[in-house]
């Protein structure tokens, strides 16, 4: 279709190009009789011809129009010209929520909340109106600068009949699948105003953890199925600064039974200003750590020097430390680290890396020791009680690189303190700033004061490193549990495959006698041009594990038909002659000149890329017709096919076989500006002409 930009349609000048989807395209456009600005959706001249398209696009304008609302976009009128249907809409200058939103960052609790709130009041007021969404998603939600939200594109809404108990959505399977709720992707026909409300709360939950549930190389099968499944993690997993109260309010809009959600718009709104009302968690803090008052009814705990610790301990009193069977709750653990992946040991037992997650654990005295290569070691307690929950973030200090000189003064007088140093197991040497000392149990009551580079080293065991600073006349007690370790070298065929150990890259093959504490390990092998290779391994106290990866080959499938019959060639070599039944081909990952070839019918080529797993099918029908049309400025100049004239005369409406086809004209006392034309013809090309211009000799 023509450019609309500059022209003017039934009174609206078009200004620009707004933005383009399934649709059509959504144009920045002047109300000349008003003097005012609006945003016109041009629906595509191909989605036009299906009427039943045709009356769902109506039926948008009419349910959207319905809706006078600050928080939805209003639709001014609907109009039939020369040009094809479009629609009036108000012009909000706006970016959507999905250009707010940035991969890994958060919202901050204010601003979600805040637009959380708007939508929500938005949404109920459409429900109330008999409207449905449909696609609630951030690219359909406007957001302003200041923070106001307009939700458009009601393109999936359908009319219920308003008081009928029976109302219902005529099933249409769409909208994007992150958002989409378990019974929207089962194609239920029975979708309600809980599909919104699962949509809503899918948007909030990605605005809070910065993310959304799934894994990047999740499949679509494996996002529908964890939807399906109601396997959505907590938003706390990817940001555990989200106060568990509001956690629990997204996780039942996305419950995967809809009657366990909210059941309407204004429930879950009830709940989030019923949230904002004082009901925000409380904090407390533990008395064998020290605590510095912030201000804002929270309190900063930070333990020993070396290591800058920050626990926020959020106490859950509004949900009461019974749980509705009269069972007593246990407590909850949360920890990060900066950086991530540390090993966490709670109570002398290795539980993973960092960041761990609602932990759970009973009442009473809590050991949390912190490891990670390359940081010094921290360990410290925590007392827990019933149906609290600590969140505890760590910001790991790293190793020094240099032994820590001591400076004299002379005019200071020496000053001594002592340390004493238990290690499991019994043992172990000790080494400070670098120095071999003795072994555990050491103690020494004549240390000078200052900092101090602690390492205790076992052999098969990973080392504790500290840093520590010795006082004037006070004891430093040091407790270490070393963690037992294995070595572990690992090769792959071919060398060069990039290694994963539990998500974090470690090198690249080989690698020989690396020392691992005694676990249970992911690994994953990748290598460009090769299919990924995800294993385990477990690591055994003092044992060796060698590990061989054997890579395959990425490949996907090429599957062809011709018809009626045909040779195919794949980069030139030929694979099959004149073949009437469907090819198959394994190919490696790549890209491919591919071409079919009938003895007098003609050919057909393209260029495909084949990627892991993926199919890529075609059937060529050197049978069929499609129809072009041939125009030419000036007309009546003679149609060239495949170097052949044709004798037809542009303007005209040309039938040409399947395949590749060159395309020219010719005018006596006219030359060809420019060259013939090389077209692959697939379909029909009616709307948008192949046209020559010609000028005079």
């Amino acid at each position: 279709m023509k450019s609309l930009i500059g022209q003017t349609i039934d009174n609206y000048h078009i200004l620009e190009i707004l933005g383009q989807g399934g649709m059509g395209v959504v144009y920045k456009a002047e109300d000349k009789a008003l003097e005012k600005e609006v945003a016109i959706k041009v629906i595509d001249p191909f989605l036009a011809r299906d009427e039943g398209f045709l009356r769902r696009f109506k039926t948008e304008a009419k349910a959207m129009a319905k809706l006078t609302n600050p928080n939805i976009v209003t639709v001014h009128a609907l109009r039939e010209t020369e040009f094809g249907f479009f629609m009036v809409m108000e012009f909000v200058d706006s970016k959507t929520l999905s250009e707010w939103v940035k991969e890994g960052e958060a919202f901050s609790l204010d601003e979600t909340l805040a637009i959380a709130k708007q939508l929500l009041g938005a949404v109920g007021y459409a429900h109330n109106a008999g409207v449905i969404h449909r696609d609630i998603k951030p690219s359909n939600i406007l957001v302003s600068k200041a923070g106001k939200v307009k939700i458009m594109d009601f393109g999936l809404a359908k009319v219920m009949k308003k008081h009928s108990p029976e109302s219902t959505v005529t099933h249409m399977r769409a909208g994007t699948l992150y958002y989409m709720s378990p019974e929207q992707v089962k194609g239920l026909k029975n979708v309600d105003v809980r599909s919104d409300i699962y949509s809503v709360g899918m948007t909030i939950y990605e605005m809070l953890a910065g993310r959304r549930p799934f894994e990047k190389t999740d499949t679509e099968f494996t996002i529908q199925k964890q939807i399906v499944d109601g396997k959505i993690p907590s938003p706390v997993k990817f940001n555990s600064n989200i106060p568990k109260p509001l956690a629990k309010i997204i996780l039942k809009s996305i419950s995967q039974d809809p009657s366990k959600r909210y059941q309407k718009a204004e429930e879950m709104l009830a709940a989030i200003q019923e949230y904002e009302q004082g009901k925000k968690p409380k904090t407390k803090t533990d008395d064998s750590v020290g605590t510095a008052s912030t201000g804002n009814n929270k309190k900063l705990i930070y333990g020993a020097a070396g290591l800058s610790i920050f626990i926020l301990i959020i106490l859950l009193f509004s949900f009461g430390v019974f749980s509705s069977d009269g069972t007593v709750e246990p407590g909850y653990l949360n920890i990060k680290t900066n950086p991530p992946n540390a090993a966490i040991s709670v109570n002398q037992k290795a539980i993973g890396q960092s960041p761990v997650v609602e932990l759970e654990l009973q009442a009473g005295k809590t050991q949390i020791e912190i490891q990670k290569e390359g940081y010094l070691s921290f360990d410290t307690s925590i007392v827990v009680e019933n149906d609290e929950e600590y969140s505890l973030i760590f910001n790991l200090e790293k190793e020094a690189e240099e032994i820590i000189a001591e400076i004299p003064d002379d005019n200071k007088a020496i000053e001594f303190g002592r340390i004493k140093i238990n290690s499991s197991p019994n043992g172990s040497t000790v080494y400070l700033n670098g120095k071999r000392v003795g072994e555990t149990p050491f103690e020494d009551n004549n240390l000078k004061t200052g900092r101090y580079n602690i390492i205790i080293r076992n052999a098969d065991h990973i080392d504790y490193k500290r840093t520590v600073n010795i006082t004037n006349d006070k004891l430093t007690p040091i407790s270490a549990t070393l963690l037992p370790a294995g070595k572990v070298s690992l090769k792959s065929k071919p060398s060069g495959s990039i290694v994963y150990l539990n998500g974090n890259r470690i090198g690249t093959t080989p690698i020989s006698n690396k020392s691992l504490r005694e676990s249970r390990y992911q690994l994953k092998f990748t290598k460009e041009g090769y299919k990924d290779l995800d294993t385990t391994i477990n690591v055994i106290h003092k044992e060796r594990t060698n590990l061989t990866a054997a890579l395959n080959l990425s490949t996907g499938l090429f599957k062809i038909l011709v018809r009626p019959y045909g040779s195919v060639y794949i980069n030139n070599k030929k694979i099959s002659e004149n073949s009437i039944a469907q090819i198959t081909e394994e190919l490696t990952v790549g890209k491919y000149g591919i071409r079919a070839v009938h003895p007098t019918l003609g050919s057909w080529e393209k260029q495909i890329e084949i990627t892991d797993g993926k199919t890529n099918e075609f059937v060529v029908d050197f049978n069929r017709e499609y129809e072009v049309i041939v125009t030419s400025t000036p007309i009546n100049a003679q149609i060239k096919i495949d170097g052949k004239l044709s004798g037809k005369y542009t303007p005209k409406l040309i039938k040409l076989r399947m395949g590749n086809h060159s395309i020219g004209v010719e005018k006596e006392g006219f030359a060809l500006m420019g060259s013939e034309k090389k077209i692959i013809i697939e379909k029909d090309i009616k709307e948008t002409p192949i046209h020559f211009d010609l000028k005079k000799n």
